[in-house]
């Protein structure tokens, strides 16, 4: 199974391709708030390289928030138009389960993103090191203010885009961090868990599929 993975969720569009776990090709930009000028195009260039049709893919799996209010918007609506064009199949993936996803290792993963308006969105998986697993979800997302972002009582890694932003490192010793790499969701992740969904016939319905929005539109900016 061919899949289109797309993640428009933070500063960096990524797109990635793979055959059922196996990268084909992947390409990342950081550019904020570009998404809607890049994301099409940077599609069609990796396509290009891998010598690869649209119509080849049998499913896209894609990003579908937290995360940022514009960007999450125009992956969906490039998403939903390439899927519906080519008669393809669609699956969302939450942010924060790429995220865990992405860490290679059998640990217990705590996810701490940027709700923007000072406040942070947090959800923590464990997870087995093996890419056929995907990890299991703990917590629903929850909304902190840094002050009273939770004390993590177990070992855990740390991962997210809010760690950096708020100092979060400075907030508990019961943690380890990652590299800030780890805290940028990759599409190869998001194809990754759109094969492994798929196998479960886990699929989205085209016309429903939409954003998870935590937050209404005034706290999610981007």
């Amino acid at each position: 199974m061919k899949i289109l993975g797309i993640d428009t969720s933070g500063q960096s569009c990524s797109v990635a391709v793979t055959e059922n776990l196996k990268l084909l090709g992947e390409t990342r930009i950081v550019r904020k708030n570009a998404h809607s000028e890049i994301l099409v195009i940077e599609v069609q260039n990796l396509l290009e390289k891998l010598k690869l049709k649209l119509s080849q893919f049998e499913l896209i799996a894609l990003t579908i928030g937290p995360g940022s209010f514009t960007g999450l918007r125009i992956g969906l609506s490039v998403a939903k138009g390439l899927a519906f064009a080519k008669d393809l199949k669609i699956i969302g993936v939450p942010t924060d389960l790429a995220l865990a996803y992405g860490i290679f290792a059998q640990e217990k993963i705590s996810v701490a993103l940027d709700a923007f308006q000072g406040q942070i969105y947090f959800s923590e998986f464990s997870k087995k090191a093996e890419l056929e697993f995907l990890p299991e979800r703990k917590s629903e997302i929850q909304i902190f203010t840094p002050e009273d972002f939770p004390k993590l009582t177990e070992n855990s890694i740390l991962i997210g885009d809010a760690l950096k932003k708020f100092k979060l490192q400075d907030s508990s010793e019961n943690f380890q961090t990652l590299p800030e790499e780890f805290s940028l969701v990759s599409a190869l992740s998001v194809a990754r868990i759109g094969f492994l969904k798929a196998q479960k016939n886990e699929f989205d319905d085209l016309d429903t599929l939409s954003p998870l929005y935590i937050k209404g539109f005034k706290g999610v900016h981007g």
